[in-house]
């Protein structure tokens, strides 16, 4: 679903998922991505030091 959203393959979604879940920045349990506050915090840092 979050592939056919953003108009890309869920290989490339997957693999950022995986990217992501690697660098400690989301959590995923049961097919679900949780994302706590402190995870939060360090994505839009990231989102923000890139602009």
């Amino acid at each position: 679903m979050i592939g056919t959203f953003l108009g890309i393959s869920s290989r490339t979604v997957e693999r950022h998922l995986h990217a992501l879940k690697e660098d400690g920045l989301i959590s995923t349990s049961k097919g679900k991505i949780y994302i706590s506050p402190a995870q939060y915090q360090e994505l839009l840092n990231l989102v923000t030091s890139n602009l």
